[in-house]
């Protein structure tokens, strides 16, 4: 009985922890008093002509494009932790599909396998994954190594994402998470899409990797040329 009354509780818990971040979410984004978005004429394209999307964002820049590609349908990863179940909730209020086990990170348990067969079965079907590929516990700014697997096996084209806030707070957290501060500005760039070629060589394969980690920083440098 106190097994069962301890999981209410834990559930009753996470709950209104979900609400809170949920608020949060909106709150952070409403405040902000002009977001510029760029280049989402690109996805617009792609998107018509049926191509699979994966956009990749790091993950201390999430909170502007959680909120900002609300109810599209796209599709977002989240982990089998506390944690992940928060975000899921909020993600999925805000009109995001989860798909929930996979980190993208090489794990070969089985719900990360399943994740990863269902990312890619969505993928081929022309869809849109959005990933931080620094996720979920970091290193910032680093690549993860099935994110390029993703690519390969589905055939989609990765979209780099940049976000900028004129004003913030970054949070002591390991990805330096960024809070906009009220009535500052925002900015959003799409980056023209990156081909992953089916077969990569060692070498060609951490050279790719490199790319796409330049060009999610270089996309963010657009972003914040985009608030002057």
């Amino acid at each position: 009985m106190q097994g069962k009354d301890r999981d209410l509780k834990d559930r009753i818990q996470l709950w209104i922890l979900s609400v809170i971040c949920f608020v949060f979410v909106l709150i952070a984004n409403w405040s902000v008093k002009d977001l510029v978005v760029v280049g989402e004429e690109r996805i617009e394209r792609l998107t018509a002509e049926q191509q699979g999307l994966i956009f990749a964002l790091w993950h201390g820049k999430m909170l502007l494009p959680m909120y900002y590609l609300r109810q599209r349908g796209y599709y977002t990863l989240a982990s089998l932790s506390k944690a992940g179940e928060c975000i899921s909730w909020v993600l999925n209020k805000l009109g995001w599909q989860i798909m929930r086990g996979s980190n993208l990170k090489g794990s070969k348990t089985k719900g990360s396998v399943r994740s990863l067969i269902r990312l890619i079965k969505v993928l081929r079907r022309g869809e849109t994954v959005a990933i931080t590929p620094d996720g979920p516990r970091g290193p910032r700014h680093q690549l993860s190594p099935g994110v390029l697997y993703l690519a390969q096996k589905s055939e989609a084209v990765v979209v780099p994402i940049g976000v900028a806030m004129a004003k913030k707070k970054e949070v002591g957290t390991w990805d330096r998470f960024n809070i906009p501060y009220p009535f500052t500005k925002g900015a959003i760039y799409f980056a023209p899409a990156i081909e992953v070629p089916t077969e990569l060589s060692k070498a060609e394969r951490e050279a790719k990797k490199e790319e796409v980690e330049e060009a999610i920083l270089a996309a963010d440098k657009k972003a914040e040329a985009l608030l002057n």
